[in-house]
């Protein structure tokens, strides 16, 4: 096909759409805008989420501070035979 497809002004004027009433417009806007705020407060909840992950990784395994060793440094947990595995 070669040819664009046109839509004329009078066909276009003579399209019936359904148009919710003014009340049922706000009613899905309020909805939506639940939805929106739902969204940003998972995305907020990710974001925090994703912080402490990056923190316990660091401390994990860049600054070797595991929950279970109290304080102990790696020498130490090597030494007592701290169950690591190489």
């Amino acid at each position: 096909m070669t040819a664009q497809l046109g839509l004329y002004l009078n066909k276009f004027l003579s399209i019936k759409l359904l148009i919710p009433t003014l009340q049922m417009q706000e009613k899905i806007g309020n909805t939506l805008s639940a939805y929106d705020e739902l969204i940003e407060n998972n995305e907020k909840q990710i974001k925090a989420l994703q912080r402490i992950r990056t923190t316990i990784f660091k401390e994990w395994f860049v600054n070797l501070r595991f929950p279970e060793n109290k304080g102990l440094s790696l020498d130490d947990l090597i030494s007592a035979g701290g169950g690591m595995i190489y």
